[in-house]
């Protein structure tokens, strides 16, 4: 029974894994060349193996970034020559977990957030959401926009020790929004134009959402950008143009670091 769950719990963080991988890790399944290597795990995959190799030496000396690299082989994230990628399965989350291990200890950022990661989605077969927590902290303090939107989900939605505030979560994602992220652009607009944590503002859930829209990201918070147009638009029909330009205008300077 445990072993059912595990695997249903590895199966679960795969999937959202597939979907929140990096955008330059493009994942070729679809095409019959590459379907064999790309549905085999990536202990097995010729072109990972290879650049494990290439990397035993740097990880060896305990260099962060080639640690980082060695766990990110283990889920099919191309090196920089590329390479065939390969669906990771649970026995690769938890080699690619204990890279990133040490990779974070050593304070690499972007092996924090694939631990804060690995914990929240469960890749290694149980979710835990206080280490997530805590990772996902280890890297906001970096600044990492992902690692800051990600705190503000989990005060978002009350997970771990996080109590569930929606003030203290718009504030992470304002940070995270100022930082870059997407993701809390359009989390933030949703909260203005609801006034859930916020005051209602129509302008300002307007800009964010319009922001979100011409960077041209596909997906946002898990919403395709036709969703962001489509809120942008009933917004701005009860809009001049002098407003929406002076929106623009205030959602830029208010995102500006100081």
């Amino acid at each position: 029974m445990a072993d059912g769950v595990a695997a249903l719990a590895a199966a679960f963080g795969l999937c959202l894994f597939l979907i929140i991988r990096p955008a330059t890790a493009e994942h070729p399944c679809g095409t019959a060349e590459s379907r064999a290597s790309c549905l085999a795990p990536c202990a097995d995959n010729e072109a990972m193996r290879a650049r494990r190799v290439a990397l035993t030496r740097r990880a060896g000396a305990s260099e962060p970034d080639a640690l980082f690299e060695m766990g990110q082989s283990w889920l099919g994230v191309p090196g920089p020559a590329g390479g065939a990628v390969c669906t990771p399965d649970l026995a690769d989350f938890r080699a690619a977990a204990s890279w990133f291990q040490r990779a974070a200890d050593r304070g690499h950022v972007g092996a924090q957030v694939a631990l804060g990661d690995y914990y929240e989605l469960g890749q290694g077969g149980e979710q835990d959401y206080a280490r997530a927590f805590r990772w996902f902290h280890r890297a906001a303090a970096q600044g990492h926009p992902r690692a800051v939107f990600r705190i503000g989900v989990f005060h978002d939605f009350g997970r771990s020790t996080a109590p569930k505030d929606a003030a203290v979560a718009a504030l992470w994602y304002a940070r995270a929004a100022a930082l870059g992220s997407c993701d809390a652009r359009f989390a933030l607009a949703t909260m203005y134009a609801q006034g859930r944590g916020v005051a209602s503002d129509a302008a300002r859930a307007f800009a964010l959402y319009d922001l979100v829209v011409e960077e041209g990201n596909a997906v946002c918070y898990g919403r395709s950008s036709g969703d962001a147009g489509r809120a942008r638009k009933s917004i701005a029909a009860q809009m001049s143009e002098a407003e929406r330009t002076a929106a623009r205008a205030g959602v830029a300077a208010w995102l500006t670091p100081r």
